[in-house]
C-alpha cells in the first residue's frame, strides 16, 4: 500500500507498506513492512500545489522491484521510477519516462497473461483513458522506450470520470474504478457516481505484434467512417468487433467486410478469425 500522495509537492515522508496478504484475511491488527523514499532527483520540496513532477498514486511489483508511475502536474508525462521491494529507506532511480499527456493515477502489471503494463488516468480536459506498454518492448529498465498505446475511454466512461485505479483480479481480467466527483464541463454540471469497470485483457493479443499481423491481409479504410473492408486471399470465417475495453459489441460470419456507420467516433479492435490462425487489428472510427 502506498502512502505516496504528493499534491503539493513538499512531502518527505513518502511511505510503502508491505504486509502479507494472510496476515490481513486473518485480523484487524496487521505489522507492515516501512519501505520509505524519496526521488533522486527532486531537489525543492517547497509548497507548489499541483505544479510539480513528483506526485504519484500507482505502485507495481516487476520481477523483484517495486516501480512507480508518477503523476506529473507540470508537464503531464510520467516517470518511472525503481526501488527494492525490501524494507529500508531508499533513493527511487529513474528508469523511464514517457510523454502520456494526461495524468497516471492506477497502474497494474499482471502476472498472468503476459508482460503487459496497463495504466489509467486522465488528461486535462477530463477524458479518461487506458495506457498499454507493450511486452514486446525493448528488454531492460527503460519500459517507454519502445513507445506505448494511449487508448481513449470517454465513449465508455464519459468525459469527466475521474477513474483513479486499476487492478487484474484473474487471468486476462481487469477492473477499473472511478470515484465521485462533481464537475462542470462547458458550464454544464455533471455528477459521476463511484463506479467499478471490468474489461478482458483481450486488448493484449490485439496490440501485440508477435505472431498476428500479416502482411497478406489488408483493411481499409483505416481510419474508417462507414465500411471497413478486409481484403485477402483466405476465406474468414468470423469477424469480432471490440470496443476500447475489450468488449465484444458485434461477430459477423464468412463476410469481408463491417459496417461501422452506427458506431461512435473512437478506436476499435477487430479479430478475423480463418481456419487456422487469427488476426488482430486496431481500428479508428471517425
Amino acid at each position: 500500500m502506498g502512502d505516496i500522495g504528493n499534491n503539493k509537492g513538499n512531502r518527505t515522508d513518502l511511505t510503502i507498506y508491505k504486509i502479507e496478504k494472510e496476515a490481513y484475511k486473518n485480523s484487524t491488527s496487521v505489522n507492515a513492512e516501512i519501505i520509505s523514499f524519496s526521488y533522486e532527483d527532486q531537489t525543492d520540496f517547497t509548497i507548489n500545489t499541483n505544479n510539480h513532477n513528483f506526485d504519484a498514486e500507482a505502485i507495481v511489483v516487476y520481477h523483484n522491484d517495486l516501480l512507480i508511475f508518477t503523476k506529473n502536474w507540470k508537464d503531464l508525462k510520467t516517470n518511472v521510477y525503481k526501488l527494492p521491494i525490501a524494507k529500508g529507506n531508499y533513493s527511487a532511480k529513474k528508469i523511464s519516462t514517457g510523454n502520456i499527456e494526461g495524468l497516471i493515477t492506477g497502474a497494474t502489471y499482471p502476472r498472468l497473461g503476459g508482460g503487459n503494463f496497463f495504466l489509467c488516468g486522465y488528461d486535462a480536459n477530463s477524458i479518461p483513458f487506458l495506457v498499454i506498454i507493450n511486452q514486446n518492448r525493448k528488454p531492460g529498465d527503460d519500459i517507454f522506450y519502445s513507445s506505448f498505446e494511449k487508448i481513449s475511454l470517454e465513449n465508455e466512461l464519459g468525459q469527466g470520470s475521474q477513474i483513479e485505479a486499476i487492478t487484474s483480479y484473474d487471468f486476462g481480467k481487469m477492473y477499473i474504478s472511478r470515484e465521485f466527483l462533481s464537475t462542470a464541463i462547458n458550464g454544464n454540471t455533471f455528477n459521476f457516481p463511484q463506479k467499478l469497470y471490468q474489461f478482458e485483457e483481450i486488448i493484449s493479443s490485439l496490440l501485440s505484434t508477435k505472431n498476428h499481423i500479416k502482411s497478406t491481409v489488408t483493411f481499409s479504410p483505416n481510419p474508417v467512417t462507414d465500411i471497413l473492408k478486409i481484403y485477402t486471399k483466405n476465406n474468414i470465417n468470423s469477424i469480432v468487433l471490440y470496443n476500447s475495453l475489450g468488449k465484444k459489441i458485434n461477430e459477423l460470419k464468412n463476410i469481408n467486410h463491417i459496417d461501422t456507420s452506427n458506431l461512435p467516433k473512437g478506436i476499435y479492435f477487430i479479430k478475423v478469425s480463418f481456419e487456422k490462425t487469427n488476426i488482430y487489428k486496431k481500428i479508428i472510427k471517425l
